[in-house]
């Protein structure tokens, strides 16, 4: 493993309540940075369970943020609060997207219209929130839809539900 230092850093990663999300908020704040872990508002706080969960399992350096990514009012307040609370915004990783359990050609029409909706426009709402200096870690395509990452200023990858 590369040995980075991400003191001082903060990193808003979306849909990071659990699966890959998670793992990387944990990793990001074993490397030392502030981590705010976004999730999907749920009906039944579920999500928000989740996330809350994480942020206390990593202590301090920790937060849960809700938005619907496919929401850029939403995804605005975000950010503006990060910056108010932590005072910048380092890192984004487009994390947030859901799948459905089936190929793509078994999926419904509604199904595949949630997932271009979540998938392709988190990327640039994310990136086109208030002006960040955000930084690269890692990025990946989408399997579902063969999209990738839309700016080299952000990762991306396509792993919750």
């Amino acid at each position: 493993m590369i040995p980075i230092d991400l003191s001082g850093r903060v990193a808003l990663i979306t849909g990071a309540g659990q699966g890959l999300g998670a793992a990387m908020a944990r990793t990001l704040h074993r490397a030392g940075a502030t981590v705010v872990i976004n999730y999907f508002p749920d009906g039944e706080d579920v999500n928000r369970s989740l996330a809350e969960q994480l942020a206390a399992e990593l202590g301090d350096r920790a937060t849960a943020a809700p938005a619907d990514v496919r929401d850029p009012a939403q995804v605005t307040t975000m950010v503006s609060n990060v910056f108010n609370r932590l005072g910048r915004l380092d890192i984004i990783v487009n994390n947030a997207g859901i799948i459905r359990d089936r190929t793509v050609k078994k999926m419904s029409v509604q199904d595949w219209q949630q997932v271009i909706s979540r998938d392709s426009s988190r990327c640039s709402m994310d990136s086109q929130a208030p002006s960040t200096p955000a930084t690269t870690c890692a990025a990946r395509s989408s399997p579902e839809t063969g999209s990738s990452p839309t700016r080299r200023s952000v990762a991306s990858s396509n792993a919750t539900r």
